[in-house]
């Protein structure tokens, strides 16, 4: 699923990533694909089932 984009986010594609929001909370996952408007995370749970989430990047305050 993995995709290289035109972006500076390349960095941080395939890795363990926290990423913040403009409210404040935070999430972490591993950065498996990065599309124009969006970013996915994929989490790994407490009983190893992984979820895939999107994020817009209008949310996004920063990544780490």
């Amino acid at each position: 699923m993995s995709k290289k984009a035109p972006y500076s986010m390349n960095k941080f594609l395939d890795k363990l990533v926290k990423v913040g929001f403009t409210d404040g909370k935070m999430i972490s996952g591993k950065l498996v694909h990065i599309s124009q408007y969006e970013i996915f995370l994929e989490l790994v749970k407490e009983d190893q089932d992984r979820e895939v989430v999107l994020i817009m990047k209008n949310a996004i305050k920063y990544i780490r």
